[in-house]
């Protein structure tokens, strides 16, 4: 009998006997194709027991069973030990930044520091990438100062930022950045005073040139670049030009001008030797180094043979950056004390500078007060600069 002449009456028959596993197979597969097709004799029939004529299905062996069991165990617990390490380094780092915020000791990191340097990297991006204007907007213009220099640095920011594209880009200009490193760790400026925090940036560049700028945050919220150095440069010029630049722009003074607080002073007259001519030289080239290229050369002339009459510098000091109203520059004041063997004499001058360096006044508004010195000291040292 074909499989389509099977009624209902007879698959309602036979399904008891697939049930129990009693049928032939042609008449289970007769049952199962009528209940594919047949939606009351569907609900009559459960489940089916499986098919007694049927291929077994491959119970796997004992050995294999208990390998799988043995390699499933052994992921769990390589997760468990690799989730516990996790946790153990998690609790570690944040117990270890957690002293570091109470502490505030040096070399000690904690939350703020890494939040200082998270902040002080695009400020850095801004000037590898070109971004000049807001490199200089990014830097605080000195809220401790009086009001008028205040407000002269203000007015200076369209300056300072062509002065760094020039010189950042006489400098490293063409240059890709290889890596920019930022460490922020807590210091103190006096042992009295509370610990702030200072982030080192150091930028390497592709042609082995190297710029490091120290920052900390000011009270405006902005920074300061407080120091800077660079390296890899054959060119000494270019290498102070950057330097000159990066702190006039920052913080308006030379990188360089205590060189001339300790650099001029000689406590013993220079002799004929060529050691001491050879230190001569090396300290003229120092101090005129400080100044502007123009009169450079000439200061270091006339300061080479004040020393070889046999003057000695005794003490040389530079004031505090100071504006000037009426001129509109910053200086300083340079006040030179040297001695002629039967008295002493003191120099005053002040020296406007720009990144450049120190530029001279003219030498009749220099003031020279003596002390038992000679007439031939005193005019000496009021034209000195």
């Amino acid at each position: 009998m074909k499989q389509n002449e099977y009624t209902c009456a007879v698959i309602r028959d036979l399904i008891p006997l697939c049930e129990e596993s009693l049928c032939s197979p042609e008449s289970r597969t007769a049952v199962e194709a009528h209940i594919r097709q047949c939606e009351s004799c569907r609900k009559l029939c459960g489940a089916l027991p499986q098919d007694p004529f049927a291929e077994p299905v491959p119970v796997p062996d004992e050995a294999s069973t208990f390998r799988k069991v043995g390699q499933r165990i052994r992921r769990n617990k390589r997760a468990a030990v690799t989730l516990l390490i996790l946790l153990i380094l998690l609790l570690g780092a944040l117990g270890y930044l957690t002293a570091g915020q109470i502490l505030k000791e040096p070399d000690i990191q904690s939350f703020e520091t890494l939040a200082q340097s998270a902040d002080v990297r695009p400020l850095v991006r801004k000037l590898t990438d070109g971004d000049y204007e807001g490199f200089v907007s990014s830097l605080s213009a000195g809220v401790m100062v009086p009001p008028d220099v205040y407000h002269y640095l203000q007015s200076f920011r369209e300056k300072d930022t062509e002065l760094l594209k020039n010189t950042y880009e006489a400098a490293f200009g063409g240059t890709e950045v290889r890596r920019i490193r930022i460490e922020s760790n807590y210091t103190v400026a006096t042992a009295s005073a509370a610990p702030f925090i200072m982030s080192e940036v150091l930028i390497r560049y592709r042609n082995g040139c190297e710029l490091c700028l120290e920052f900390y945050r000011e009270v405006d919220g902005l920074y300061n670049c407080a120091f800077a150095y660079t390296g890899g440069f054959e060119d000494s010029e270019t290498n102070e030009r950057i330097l000159n630049a990066f702190n006039y722009i920052c913080d308006h003074q030379l990188q360089s001008a205590w060189t001339m607080q300790r650099v001029m002073v000689n406590q013993t007259p220079f002799t004929d030797s060529k050691e001491d001519q050879s230190r001569l030289d090396n300290r003229c080239s120092m101090i005129k180094n400080r100044f502007v290229p123009d009169c450079a050369q000439q200061v270091g002339e006339r300061l080479k043979a004040f020393y070889q009459k046999g003057y000695l510098i005794t003490k040389c000091d530079l004031s505090e950056v100071r504006f000037d109203n009426d001129s509109q520059f910053l200086y300083y004041t340079l006040y030179v004390t040297a001695s002629d063997g039967q008295g002493t004499a003191m120099l005053s001058a002040v020296m406007p500078f720009t990144y450049e360096g120190l530029r001279p006044l003219s030498t009749s508004l220099n003031t020279v007060c003596t002390d038992g010195c000679t007439p031939a000291l005193a005019e000496d040292l009021r034209t000195l600069f």
